[in-house]
């Protein structure tokens, strides 16, 4: 027998059985190898993400020309756009929302105090809004102390009413 009739057959030692449970073997390490190709691309998907982030990171720290003087400090929220820092605090306000039961919070409270310590919210959100956005508070934080501040009185009256 030749080489390529014994290929285009069936090996003698090989029982129809062992074949059939080959091919299955085959058909495991295919699916494992795409499992693997699909984690591959998950986490080049991921490390592009991350290089894209680094990318805008290190190129806010060039300057080209000569750098203007910074209005705020380097702080933790430096790293964050303003629209991002406000997205940050309104996140915490639906932390707030949603895991703080607002009838605890009340408890203790005599109810003839609650019109009093309603208008003083009120009174605090105004004043906070009167420091503007050339506050050192708004300026230390990109916009996150002042909403933050403000989605909490907000929450605190809201548990009031």
């Amino acid at each position: 027998m030749t080489m390529l009739e014994a290929i285009g057959k069936p090996m003698a030692c090989c029982s129809e059985e062992e074949m059939e449970e080959a091919d299955k073997e085959e058909e495991k390490h295919e699916q494992i190898n795409e499992e693997r190709h699909r984690q591959d691309e998950r986490v080049e998907e991921k490390e592009r993400k991350v290089y894209k982030v680094l990318g805008r990171l290190t190129t806010q720290g060039k300057c080209y020309q000569q750098p203007r003087k910074a209005k705020t400090k380097v702080t933790i929220f430096s790293i964050l756009t303003e629209g991002e820092a406000e997205d940050l605090a309104k996140g915490f306000g639906m932390a707030l929302a949603k895991h703080v039961p607002k009838e605890k919070l009340l408890t203790g409270t005599p109810e003839e105090d609650i019109p009093a310590t309603l208008r003083s919210i009120e009174r605090m959100k105004m004043n906070l809004q009167n420091l503007g956005p050339e506050s050192d508070l708004d300026l230390a934080n990109h916009c996150f102390g002042p909403t933050t501040a403000n989605v909490f009185l907000s929450f605190l009256g809201d548990c009031m009413k």
